[in-house]
């Protein structure tokens, strides 16, 4: 189906007949062929946790990386390459990981979840403020939209402590698929100011 009926595999399949010729056509196959490699590695069936917040997203990345390879060593962003390319080059480089951990960035998280399958996803924060022009309210609408996807399966292990993350977060709940976690942060002015 990916590869016949979506636009993606249109564009899949003409990079690999000619990418001089693909790229020509406005086709960007840089982002084609690391989307190609992202599937292909999890066809493989890896399990998948994304971590995306507004900020410390690589820092906890980090920290269930190394949790992981204490066991086994997963596929793992850890340059912060955290768009489509970056999660796809993680998880071509370790093809044979049965586990992975990306650092994805907010406005790609419903991309990558989806290509991903991911069985987690941690979404930390949603309080602070943007330096590369997109605004908390288009994040958040983005969020939201991804969780409600009925393809998205996850689970979110979601920051209690934020009220947007426990916002966009909620819904899941009926069904039991959040994991609240809660540091007992004030972050409702943080949150107020953002918004």
């Amino acid at each position: 189906f990916l590869v016949k009926k979506t636009r993606m595999g249109k564009a899949m399949r003409a990079v690999s007949e000619d990418a001089d010729a693909a790229r020509l056509m406005g086709i960007p196959t840089d982002r084609v062929i690391a989307f190609t490699f992202l599937v292909g590695a999890v066809a493989a069936g890896m399990s998948v946790v994304l971590v995306s917040a507004t900020n410390g997203k690589s820092t906890v990345a980090t920290m269930l990386a190394a949790a992981l390879g204490e066991h086994r060593r997963p596929a793992f962003n850890s340059g912060g390459s955290n768009m489509l390319e970056g999660a796809a080059m993680a998880l071509s480089e370790r093809p044979r990981a049965t586990q992975a951990v990306l650092e994805v960035d907010e406005m790609v998280l419903g991309q990558i979840a989806r290509a991903t399958g991911a069985g987690w996803v941690v979404l930390m924060n949603a309080s602070r403020e943007y330096t590369r022009g997109v605004s908390l309210e288009r994040t958040l609408e983005h969020w939201q939209q991804t969780l409600a996807d009925p393809r998205f399966r996850s689970v979110v292990i979601a920051n209690a402590d934020d009220p947007s993350i426990v916002a966009v977060s909620e819904p899941l709940a009926a069904d039991g698929r959040v994991v609240w976690v809660a540091g007992g942060l004030e972050w409702r002015e943080d949150s107020r100011l953002c918004r």
